[in-house]
């Protein structure tokens, strides 16, 4: 998994899976310190999310909310995480509307 910061919005690339999201979890919470307030969270180049990943993305908002930081808002959702968060209900849960 590749984590790239650009301008205010966090992009990651490849698969957000149970082997990956140790790493992935820490990396992102560093991040939430250098960040505006609400964290854009690009997920265009993620080709496969499993229900870690799905969990990930709700630690992320929960942890976002108790630092009454901001918001998580996903932009550009690659078909495997639409597919996954609609699926799930997650999409509901995160407030996302997958257009």
């Amino acid at each position: 998994m590749e984590i790239v910061k650009d301008k205010g919005v966090v992009a990651l690339k490849g698969k957000l899976i149970v082997s990956e999201i140790d790493t992935v979890h820490s990396q992102l919470e560093n991040l939430l310190d250098e960040i505006s307030p609400d964290l854009l969270l690009n997920l265009s180049a993620v080709n496969e999310i499993d229900t870690s990943g799905l969990q990930l993305l709700f630690a992320l908002k929960k942890s976002i909310e108790e630092r009454d930081r901001g918001s998580l808002q996903i932009k550009s959702p690659s078909n495997a995480v639409k597919e996954a968060l609609s699926f799930s209900g997650f999409d509901i849960v995160l407030k996302e509307d997958l257009g």
